[in-house]
């Protein structure tokens, strides 16, 4: 078979095509392959294959307690985890099943995909022919890539390595209660209620011994200022301000010595299986292109720190967000028994995050128990990730908070209120507002990104949709005041779609998925109105204009019971009884 990668729809001649950034308006062309179709149909199995082989390299690493610290051990397949490094990988394996489901076609044209689409299909099948005009696959250009993330590394490593130093001199304020409470800080525009409060909003309010909780931030490494605990939140500390000299060097040390263990892994990882094809290439390319990512100075900071109070037993119980993030395994591994550590879910998970699978050996260690938003969250822990059997406790939300309907008769011309985790969500929607005119007549859009990360990051894909689509801007205010000018909600992987639920909204979920399906919802979406395609969500909007207020009502209800499982109010009586 040959396969010719072309830069545009116009060169992909009659045959067979497929296109690498998803496009609507080109779904319903003849000969149109739908390669993000069959992965998502694919994709359990393919990720549980991949995790297999993610085990073996695991398992490579035995000597290096670091690499459980580091990204790489965290397989995560969401947007904002490896799907950039995954999906290259996986368009072209899903070439190769379509091949195999469709025979007789000689030819088949790739639009705009990348070089290493080619080299996958190569290596999964040395009979692929590539024929090309867009790139040449050479071993200069990814050196050139490579060195970049050299620099990147090492710019970074330089840098987090200054501010340890810098922190280590910084005077200390110990603080003595039993239960400790840990987060993430992810922007120095936060200040530490906020960032507590992104995990954790309302959990620990009403607790009687409210008084014996701390609450302890892990900083990043890059922040150029901190603002101080407020004296209400009773004591407090930066984790990393107690980081000591000797901690610092030994980190770096450790991260040298994982460097170079993981630079001879790069050049000879083991194979990658999946769906009976292999790969000998695929963790070489994989840690290479996201070399970047292997600095783990901040959580073996942690871990010495966290080591430290422990064995001073300044505490018996650790709670902390549960992602199987590095930080996490740090923590663990600096708490052992008789430290309890309990991981709290503060949003829904899904299927991509392949690493909160719990029967992967050699696996990185556990917390004590779970304590989730909502009901939901049970089975799907218990069953799908293989946590043992009661150790997830429901301890529910703020976002489970009960409000009335506030839906009223949409009006003629609506105003839609479009929820955002990611910029592959936008360019998505893009592709939808260019393919379906109908949602560019009557319809105004209002734009929320996700909050947590830079404004930058959505800038070049709001540029690109704001200038053909004057009905979209972008949403300035806070959460509330952008669902108050707002008629209904659409939203894909956030789930700041189902808190509009419970602050009395209908919510529609949008298949705005670039490559992998992700949903907030456990991938039960009926009641969400959800949308396929762009005509699916115009005559969506069509019919809920077309409702009475009753009808809206009912439809909000049904919704609300469904969002009730996986945010549920707040659990006082089972928090106070987990963390006795």
């Amino acid at each position: 078979m040959r396969v010719c990668f072309v830069a545009t729809p116009a060169q992909a001649g009659a045959g067979p095509f497929a296109v690498y950034g998803y496009r609507e308006d080109l779904v319903g062309r003849p000969h149109y392959i739908d390669i993000r179709g069959i992965v998502q149909r694919h994709s359990k199995a393919w990720l549980d294959d991949l995790a297999q082989s993610h085990k073996s390299l695991s398992a490579s690493f035995s000597s290096q307690s670091v690499w459980w610290f580091s990204a790489f051990s965290r397989l995560d397949a969401r947007p904002w985890g490896f799907e950039p490094g995954l999906k290259p990988f996986f368009f072209a394996r899903a070439i190769l099943q379509w091949a195999k489901e469709n025979p007789g076609y000689n030819q088949i044209s790739l639009i705009a995909a990348p070089a290493e689409v080619g080299m996958y299909l190569r290596d999964f099948d040395p009979l692929v022919r590539i024929k090309s005009t867009t790139w040449v696959d050479t071993w200069p250009r990814r050196c050139i890539k490579w060195w970049r993330q050299e620099i990147i590394f090492n710019v970074k490593f330089v840098e987090q390595l200054w501010c340890l130093f810098t922190k280590s001199f910084r005077p200390k304020k110990v603080m003595l209660q039993r239960c400790w409470v840990l987060f993430e800080r992810f922007s120095p525009d936060q200040s530490l209620p906020q960032a507590r409060d992104y995990f954790f909003q309302g959990l620990f309010d009403g607790l009687a011994h409210r008084g014996q909780i701390s609450f302890a931030c892990i900083d990043q490494l890059v922040f150029k200022g901190q603002n101080p605990l407020p004296e209400k939140d009773g004591q407090g500390l930066y984790v990393l301000d107690h980081v000591r000299m000797g901690d610092v060097i030994r980190a770096k040390w450790q991260n040298i010595g994982f460097y170079f263990a993981l630079l001879q892994k790069a050049m000879r990882g083991p194979a990658c299986d999946i769906a009976g094809l292999s790969s000998k290439k695929f963790w070489r390319e994989f840690l290479f292109a996201n070399f970047s990512k292997a600095i783990v100075l901040k959580e073996a900071c942690v871990y010495q720190v966290l080591k430290r109070f422990a064995d001073k037993k300044q505490f018996d119980t650790i709670v902390y967000p549960y992602e199987e993030k590095g930080y996490e395994r740090a923590v663990l591994n600096a708490c052992s028994h008789p430290v309890r550590t309990i991981g709290y879910a503060p949003h829904p998970q899904h299927h991509l995050a392949v690493g909160m699978k719990d029967d992967l050996k050699p696996a990185a260690l556990r917390p004590s128990f779970y304590g989730v938003c909502g009901k939901a969250y049970v089975d799907y822990f218990e069953q799908w990730a293989g946590k043992p059997k009661g150790s997830v406790h429901v301890w529910g939300t703020a976002k489970g908070a009960q409000a009335k309907c506030s839906q009223k008769i949409l009006a003629a011309e609506p105003q839609v209120f479009v929820l955002l985790s990611h910029p592959n969500e936008l360019n998505v929607f893009a592709s939808w507002l260019h393919a379906e005119p109908k949602l560019c007549r009557g319809v105004s859009f209002l734009v929320r990104r996700y909050q947590s990360v830079p404004a930058k990051t959505f800038q070049e894909s709001f540029k690109a949709i704001m200038a053909p689509f004057p009905q979209v801007r972008e949403a300035d205010g806070d959460f509330s005041g952008g669902l108050q000018q707002c008629d209904v909600v659409v939203f894909n992987a956030t789930s700041a779609g189902l808190a509009a639920v419970h602050q009395g909204k209908i919510a529609v979920h949008l298949a705005l998925d670039d490559f992998f399906a992700i949903n907030p919802c456990f991938d039960r979406l009926d009641a969400m109105l959800s949308c396929a395609t762009a005509k699916i969500f115009a005559q969506r909007l069509e019919d809920l204009k077309s409702k009475g207020t009753q009808e809206l009502e009912e439809i909000w209800r049904q919704q609300k019971e469904f969002v009730g499982g996986i945010f549920a109010p707040i659990d006082t009586k089972t928090i106070e009884q987990d963390l006795k």
